[in-house]
């Protein structure tokens, strides 16, 4: 598997697609024969109530990573809170959404997918322990966000004495 650490001096700051906001874009990664995002991963500073952009075809993942919290109001009916760290919700990138911050700004950690290509699942690790790689995993990201981080490959290689 291939490896690659990125610094936070190498994340791009883009505008959010509906103009309300900036994201520090960690990676992101196209489609070689269309040229459309397969997949990006984002974290953002929310200071003010406002809609999330819309993003035709694609699910995210949301996770709070600082702040009191937030609620998302979705078109469908349908209410989400975050009110811990690390608490996150799945959800259409399609379907309208709104944001109430809950007491003050909130930083999000932002997973974005094509729908038909791709599926993202974000696993929260908050002690030592050992992860698993799915054997037909093409990407696996890693974010630290409170300590350091050690990750340790097995050996593939035979050794006989």
């Amino acid at each position: 598997m291939l490896k690659k650490i990125i610094k936070r001096s190498e994340y791009r700051q883009m505008p959010w697609a509906n103009g309300g906001g900036l994201t520090d874009e960690l990676c992101i990664h196209y489609d070689e024969e269309t040229g459309h995002m397969l997949w990006r991963i984002s974290m953002a500073d929310v200071a003010l109530d406002g809609p999330f952009s819309c993003f035709e075809g694609y699910d995210r993942v949301l996770v709070l990573i600082n702040g009191r919290g937030l609620t998302l109001n979705f078109n469908s009916g349908t209410t989400v809170g975050l009110h811990e760290p690390y608490d996150q919700v799945s959800f259409a990138g399609d379907i309208g959404t709104h944001a109430i911050l809950l007491d003050g700004p909130i930083q999000d950690f932002n997973v974005i997918v094509r729908r038909n290509a791709l599926k993202a699942e974000v696993t929260i690790l908050r002690d030592a322990c050992i992860l698993s790689l799915l054997p037909n995993a093409e990407t696996l990201a890693i974010l630290a966000l409170d300590n350091d981080l050690t990750i340790v490959e097995p050996c593939t290689e035979s050794n006989s004495v």
